[in-house]
């Protein structure tokens, strides 16, 4: 096995998608260097887990928490780290359209041409999920990092090319 310095472990993206991120608090919106890469959190429908939208290479993807609010089994924990767990990846996101009635569509499935493209997406949702902590957390001291995880279920999705156009 190579144990060079130089060589990246597994649970880091690639070198070459890392970039900064700051939030915005005029926006409320976490921007990367890139422009036109952002993520949003989007106000919670009642009946779903907490739903949010990268917008990343002119691709909007939807990420969410669980189907349902009983189900969403993200936390906080006593030392103040937010632990995030995600059931559904590259989802249809919906809201009330209300400038026009009906339903307006956010994100619709996403597939993306490389097993390494989803990897990138998943990995900077990661990163800009944990700026996105940390700034709403910053007004009470500090804390720990935000942590991101992706059920089962998503992992085997990435593994079988579920995502995959």
């Amino acid at each position: 096995m190579d144990a060079s310095p130089d060589r990246q472990s597994s649970n880091e993206p690639p070198k070459s998608v890392r970039m900064k991120f700051r939030f915005n608090s005029a926006t409320q919106i976490v921007e990367g260097e890139a422009p036109g890469t952002y993520l949003k959190c989007l106000w919670q429908m009642p009946e779903s887990g907490l739903e949010f939208l990268l917008v990343w290479r002119g691709r909007k993807i939807g990420f969410r928490t669980a189907d349902l609010s009983q189900d969403n089994k993200s936390e906080r924990l006593p030392d103040g780290t937010q632990i995030w767990r995600f059931d559904r990846v590259f989802c249809k996101i919906l809201r009330p359209d209300r400038k026009y009635g009906g339903t307006a569509t956010l994100t619709d499935t996403y597939s993306l041409g490389t097993i390494e493209e989803v990897r990138q997406a998943l990995d900077i949702f990661r990163e800009t999920l944990v700026v996105l902590d940390a700034a709403h957390e910053r007004k009470s001291g500090p804390h720990p990092k935000a942590q991101v995880e992706f059920s089962e279920q998503v992992h085997r999705q990435v593994q079988e090319g579920a995502f995959l156009s």
